[in-house]
């Protein structure tokens, strides 16, 4: 539902202020700015800045799973918690 809002308000204006912001947040990157490039609403510093954010949230996210699955694995067999992962980010 979230995703068809989105997209419709990227295909209605993109070049809009909310097509400006939608295309730099992370999850939501990768699918709207080739959209929103091809209809003309993207520059080239939109689509650099967007590939930057992209790639930036993309190493924070593998290195806060590799500090999770380096903990979780010495702990073997012991289900985590929601608690348990954020203490375990601070090791």
């Amino acid at each position: 539902m979230i995703g068809i809002a989105c997209v419709t308000a990227v295909s209605g204006d993109p070049r809009g202020l909310t097509s400006q912001i939608l295309t730099t947040l992370p999850f939501w990157s990768a699918l709207l700015m080739p959209m929103r490039l091809l209809l003309g609403g993207a520059t080239a510093g939109e689509v650099a800045l967007s590939l930057v954010v992209l790639a930036g949230s993309t190493l924070v996210v593998a290195a806060a799973a590799a500090k999770i699955y380096r903990v979780g694995v010495l702990m073997y067999g012991k289900r985590p918690s929601p608690k348990e992962l954020l203490r375990w980010l601070r090791y």
